[in-house]
Parts: C-alpha cells; structure tokens; sequence
C-alpha cells in the first residue's frame, strides 16, 4: 500500500543491485524520468551506466568471458517521481537474473 506521500514528493534511488547468475558482462543504469520540457531527453533515455565487464583484470581476454556468479550495485544519483533503473545485457553469452534490489528514499 502505497503512503501519503507516495505520488506529492520527489523520490531517490540510494541503491540498486542485482543478484546476476551466468553472466558475462552487462550494465547497469538509471533512466530520465524527471519534468518533461522542451530541452529534456526523451523518457528512458539513459542518463549514467556502470559496466560490469566480462573479464577481471587476470583473465586471459583472448579465451571467451568466463561465466560469473555475482552482485552488481549501483548508487544512481537525482531524484524524480518515478524513478527508473536499468540492467542491459549488452555482450554475447547467457544471464540469468536472480534479484533485483531497490532502495528508495523520500
């Protein structure tokens, strides 16, 4: 159930992590969704990345990524109303989503 404030005052994304499982490589982001003006960028248009890379720095990157087992935690900064986070599978290879965590403050 959603409080008083809910909808009246400008929320913040103090963390967001996701629990990765088979993963080889991805990013992790937050989205635009503040104030619509003439000059803003379209709704979802990604605003700040992290990557997670396919290989630490003692792989050896001319064999193909590792599979990897791990949590990826963002601090996006800004506030909205509706505040909208990311993760993108952006190279080959598998990625299983195991959770996803979200903490929002007013």
């Amino acid at each position: 159930m959603a409080g008083p404030a809910q909808r009246t005052m400008k929320r913040r994304i103090t963390r967001f992590a996701a629990s990765v499982i088979h993963a080889s490589g991805f990013i992790m982001g937050r989205l635009f969704s503040d104030d619509q003006t003439r000059t803003s960028p379209a709704l979802g248009t990604l605003m700040s990345q992290t990557r997670f890379t396919a290989w630490n720095q003692d792989d050896d990157p001319t064999l193909p990524p590792p599979s990897r087992e791990t949590v990826g935690r963002i601090r996006p900064i800004g506030r909205s109303f509706d505040p909208r986070v990311v993760v993108i599978k952006d190279s080959p290879g598998p990625m299983q989503i195991a959770e996803l965590g979200i903490e929002v403050t007013l």
